[in-house]
């Protein structure tokens, strides 16, 4: 996981203008199917190429029926005066920091047991959040070292565990954040991902860090860790009338805010103990009405025709790594750029299909001894294929 600042910056210079450029020709939906019920989908494509994935529909896509958006906007700066309230009200405002370019909102609090003051909450064109000295701790001294938004399953396997705390199962803790992030405009989809960080691991992984020679510098060793610190780790999905939207980036940058394809995902991650939200980044939507409502979509069986043509195009050049394999295709809404704004956006069903590399050898190092080789096997990049028309979206 990135620094919450740094990955706003990160936000800011790599969020481009998006087109959608297209491939192949307009499906048909088939209505002769259970929608919510498509079989796995299991064969080679090409020379190199598998897939082997579940299909996931989720419910609100369940009738086989979806709607597309126009120009919605990102919650945050509209917002600054009710997020304030929402989160500040108790809190003695230390310093309030404004910029004008890029516009960005810091506050800060006077927050117990630390000797300076603390960002409780922060608001930017992009995102917002809301922050706790403890759940800063997490983040700098454990999170860093294990979160790795490409490839989660390279993590520890006691932080998948299905294991509720005593203070709140995690269905329950979903829930609370869900009712707490509503009044701020930001809905948040019924699908979850949560990870269960008992202290015990916590403590593991900041031990790792705290002897890791690479970092440039290293955190400050947080003391004893206790049940008091169990938390769970929320990835969540940003949503519009219950229809999930893509944590995924997509498109292509050439390095300029203002120009090139690239999109990025609508990310929302949250940490919860027993003390509520203690680290979050919010990225969603306004809610406005439809555009179109009730269009048929096409199965995720016919948006592999197209799949298999982008391959077939593709050729000898699959990929970096040697090989692709398609783990798991899921409906989800993709956001495109609108009249070529920054902060505004169209929402188009679409069918993800996530493809990983896979490389027999890890890839050499560049000499140093301070860089630890590639695992053999990376998550490269989505495929979206749009669940509309057939047509793959770039």
């Amino acid at each position: 996981m990135k620094k919450v600042l740094a990955m706003g910056l990160a936000i800011c210079l790599l969020v481009g203008v998006s087109g959608c450029k297209r491939a192949g020709t307009q499906m048909e939906a088939d209505n002769s199917i259970d929608f919510a019920n498509q079989p796995a989908l299991e064969e080679e494509i090409i020379g190199g190429v598998t897939i082997n994935a579940e299909v996931h529909v989720p419910a609100a896509f369940e009738s086989g029926k979806g709607n597309t958006y126009e120009h919605l906007r990102l919650i945050g700066l509209e917002e600054t005066q009710k997020l304030e309230e929402l989160f500040l009200k108790d809190k003695k405002i230390v310093e309030k920091q404004e910029s004008k370019e890029p516009p960005c909102f810091n506050y800060y609090i006077e927050a117990e047991g630390e000797t300076e003051p603390f960002i409780a909450l922060h608001i930017d064109k992009y995102y917002w959040g809301v922050f706790t000295p403890f759940g800063k701790t997490i983040e700098n001294n454990v999170l860093y070292s294990f979160a790795n938004d490409q490839a989660h399953d390279m993590l520890p396997e006691e932080y998948l565990q299905d294991t509720d705390f005593s203070f709140a199962t995690r269905q329950q803790a979903f829930e609370e954040i869900r009712k707490t992030l509503q009044p701020a405009g930001s809905e948040i989809a019924d699908e979850y991902q949560c990870y269960t960080v008992p202290h015990t691991l916590l403590a593991e992984e900041e031990k790792k860090m705290l002897e890791d020679e690479a970092l440039i510098k290293l955190p400050e060793a947080f003391g004893e860790w206790t049940e008091e610190q169990d938390c769970y780790y929320f990835e969540l999905a940003a949503s519009i009338d219950g229809y999930p939207v893509t944590r995924y980036a997509h498109g292509e940058s050439d390095g300029e805010a203002t120009n090139g394809e690239y999109v990025s995902g609508f990310a929302n991650d949250v940490i919860y103990s027993k003390d509520g939200i203690i680290h979050s980044a919010i990225r969603t939507l306004s809610q406005e009405e439809p555009s179109q409502s009730g269009l048929p979509l096409i199965t995720a069986e016919q948006a592999l025709e197209t799949v298999k043509k982008y391959y077939e195009e593709m050729g000898s050049s699959i990929s970096a790594y040697g090989k692709d394999e398609i783990r798991g295709v899921y409906l989800e809404m993709l956001p495109l750029r609108q009249d070529g704004k920054l902060d505004s956006y169209k929402l188009v069903p679409a069918w993800r299909f996530d493809v990983w590399g896979v490389n027999p050898a890890a890839v050499e190092t560049d000499g140093t001894d301070i860089w630890e080789q590639p695992p053999p096997q990376q998550q490269e990049r989505p495929l979206f294929i749009n669940a509309l028309t057939g047509e793959r979206i770039r």
